[in-house]
């Protein structure tokens, strides 16, 4: 209907085309790549029902299983019967261990003068923390 056509402009309000012209092919190579992976990025992020929360896998995360299975055969949940809720035996397993820690000499003996150490063993990422 229409037969004239629109011009694109670049930020100066010049061709986007002419603007192009003078660069080295280098730069408009590199434009070209940023803009193509900011238009990727966006489509990887689009999600079904306007959400951009992660991923869409088609897999629900173990914790929100609740008493379904996981692979036909594991319980969902973080804890028995599909629950999220730390169990209060738990709770109370964890502050009797921690009331056991206390310093220690050099013989390993209970000493209020003595030390805690904390001694990671394994491969050197165990030493980032």
């Amino acid at each position: 209907m229409f037969s004239r056509r629109r011009r694109v402009l670049d930020i100066d309000r010049q061709p986007a085309i002419k603007s192009l012209r003078g660069r080295r092919p280098m730069e408009v190579e590199a434009m070209a790549y940023l803009a193509l992976r900011f238009i990727l990025a966006l489509a990887l992020s689009a999600r079904p029902g306007g959400s951009s929360a992660g991923p869409v896998t088609g897999f629900i995360p173990i914790n929100d299983l609740g008493p379904r299975l996981y692979l036909n055969q594991f319980q969902g949940g973080l804890y028995v019967h599909g629950s999220n809720q730390v169990p209060p035996a738990h709770i109370l397993a964890g502050l009797a261990h921690g009331a056991a820690i206390q310093p220690l000499d050099t013989a390993g003996r209970p000493n209020p003068g003595g030390r805690y150490v904390l001694l990671s063993v394994g491969m050197s990422n165990n030493l980032q923390v």
